[in-house]
């Protein structure tokens, strides 16, 4: 199996239109439809840490069978995400890039003691 330093981001993009792609999925995707998917995936996170408190919520990092249904809910966003970004043939790598330059106008780095 591959990891995060065997893909690149192109490959990772590839790889998930491509599953899409052999299930016929991408003739349904449309922006509003991907948006709500994305949103409805990201509560589904979300839930997984319903009626936790902050220190359990940082205890999940432990707990296997938590961990794995987080990774679950994480892929489905990021297969979302992906999804948007083909759809409207962005590239990911110079949206993050320039998204980040106008954060670091707005948001000065800050001297830590």
């Amino acid at each position: 199996m591959k990891n995060d330093s065997d893909v690149s981001i192109a490959e990772l993009k590839s790889i998930l239109m491509d599953f899409s792609k052999k299930r016929g999925w991408d003739k349904r995707q449309i922006p509003q439809q991907l948006a709500k998917a994305l949103v409805i995936e990201s509560s589904e996170l979300l839930q997984e840490f319903q009626w936790i408190n902050d220190r359990e919520s940082c205890q999940t990092k432990r707990d296997s069978k938590k961990r794995k249904k987080i990774t679950n809910e994480l892929v489905d966003i990021l297969y979302y995400l992906v999804t948007i970004f083909d759809y409207y043939k962005l590239d990911i790598t110079s949206s993050v890039h320039t998204k980040l330059r106008l954060l670091a106008r707005r948001y000065k780095v800050t001297k830590t003691s």
